[in-house]
């Protein structure tokens, strides 16, 4: 599984530079595509830009060119990738019961469900008090059957129908 990366920042041996840096991303014809445009520097006076923040995240290789121009080469020490943090924020009525928010299960991966309909405005309200959760071991559900009136049991039904008549 590839984890979208949408920020890296480099750790750069030398105190003082500043360089021109292009940033590409393998593409879905494999080719390396330009991301993004910018420059590095590091300062005499302790100010420096070694982020590059990229404009949408990737999950492809990336390929990273800094301009050496009439400058000797960068020794670059290590580089760390960040990912954008992922919340699910729903409305839930519990009872004050800690058995009912133990029990809580979330369930994902049917593509024939339909989508939620977000209300962001009820959803992100400053007057509801949101409680964080810790997720737990992920593990398949056992009970987990396509209703006869659901895709993709209905598809064939209908199918059969169509075919026998």
């Amino acid at each position: 599984m590839k984890v979208p990366i949408h920020r890296a920042m480099l750790f750069i041996k030398e105190n003082k530079f500043e360089r021109k840096v292009n940033v590409f991303f393998k593409n879905s014809s494999k080719e390396f595509e330009l991301l993004e445009e910018g420059t590095i520097f590091h300062k005499q006076n302790g100010s420096s830009e070694i982020n590059l923040v990229f404009s949408k995240p990737i999950s492809s290789e990336l390929k990273i060119e800094i301009f050496d121009g009439d400058d000797d080469s960068l020794t670059l020490e290590k580089m760390e990738v960040f990912i954008l943090q992922e919340e699910i924020i729903f409305p839930l009525k519990l009872e004050n019961d800690s058995e009912s928010i133990q029990n809580l299960r979330i369930y994902y991966g049917n593509p024939y469900a339909f989508y939620p309909e977000f209300d962001f405005e009820k959803t992100f309200s400053d007057s509801i008090h949101l409680n964080e959760a810790i997720i737990q071991k992920e593990s398949e559900n056992e009970d987990f059957g396509y209703s006869i009136g659901e895709p993709p049991v209905s598809t064939w039904i209908i199918r059969g129908f169509f075919f026998s008549v």
